[in-house]
């Protein structure tokens, strides 16, 4: 298996079944990449249980649950239980585990799974989000390696490191891709940020 990066929906079979269900409900794959607002929630929702046959035909693959997953989240529209617990389990590390030699994809992988199970978890319709892009610090990709216990990623991971005194520790924090509205006001309490 080859993967580009270790990005959701960054596979070439991932793509490939992102494109042939937008076309399926009469949306351009290269308009969506240059503005995913086209993508709305009504179009998905319309079009579901064409898209929910498309993942059903490719049973054994994990590829149309993630790209299925990441048109719902992007498009904030209504995921049904039954399909949240498909999409969650795809995406389960324990899918990959043992498949990848370089320890840094690892991982990110990992990182780019959890966000990705986690916002498909909490889903609310309505609610628009997209997977977690990791951002690399000074041109390098180790903050999430070596500095990773001074990273938080995610919302839930945040709400956590709050509760300990972990949080006074965090260097990084990555909440991107959650729709806040607002920047939580203990960040800006936090000295070594």
């Amino acid at each position: 298996m080859a993967r580009g990066s270790a990005k959701i929906l960054d596979d070439d079979e991932e793509i490939d079944t992102a494109y042939f269900m937008l076309r399926a409900i009469g949306l351009d794959y290269d308009e969506f990449c240059d503005d995913e607002r086209i993508l709305t929630r009504k179009n998905v929702e319309k079009n579901l249980h064409v898209l929910k046959k498309m993942v059903d035909n490719r049973s054994r693959r994990r590829a149309p649950y993630f790209a299925l997953g990441y048109l719902i989240l992007v498009s904030g529209a209504l995921l049904p239980e039954d399909l949240r617990d498909e999409i969650i389990d795809a995406a389960g590390w324990e899918h990959e585990e043992g498949m990848w030699l370089d320890k840094g994809f690892v991982a990110e992988r990992k990182i780019y799974l959890e966000d990705f199970r986690e916002k498909i978890r909490i889903h609310q319709p309505g609610q628009k989000q997209r997977p977690v892009k990791l951002i690399y610090v000074n041109g390098g990709n180790d903050v999430y390696t070596k500095d990773r216990k001074y990273t938080v990623i995610g919302l839930t991971e945040y709400l956590k490191s709050c509760e300990t005194s972990r949080i006074h520790n965090v260097k990084y924090i990555l909440l991107e891709g959650w729709g806040l509205k607002s920047i939580p006001k203990e960040i800006f309490e936090l000295s070594e940020l």
